[in-house]
């Protein structure tokens, strides 16, 4: 698929997803043939819980992502596969696009 959006003229893929091990990088860059640059976006845990509340109804469901929010910073944290970490908290989708955008170098 990586080759596809080459051959259409991309410059730049930008994927969303969790990485939790150098392992799973290894593998993205195997898979698209070069190598990736990775953000890990972090918010206030009391931030994130009220985004979670917000996003999926009272249930299992929301109980498992409340849940998992402590592990997975854990995860990350330990298995340190990013190249760089942009704060989030308050700031609007755009707002921290063009953040991530401006670390990694790909805008001014």
């Amino acid at each position: 698929m990586a080759s596809n959006f080459r051959d259409a003229g991309a410059e730049i893929l930008l994927l969303a997803g969790v990485i939790e091990a150098v392992a799973v990088r290894r593998r993205y860059e195997a898979a698209l043939g070069m190598p990736v640059t990775v953000c890990r976006l972090v918010i206030s845990r009391s931030r994130l819980r009220d985004r979670i509340v917000a996003r999926h109804p009272a249930g299992a469901e929301r109980e498992w992502h409340l849940a998992r929010t402590g592990e997975l910073d854990a995860i990350l944290q330990a298995a340190q596969v990013d190249d760089f970490i942009v704060i989030v908290d308050d700031d609007q989708p755009d707002a921290v696009a063009a953040r991530v955008l401006a670390t990694v170098g790909w805008v001014e």
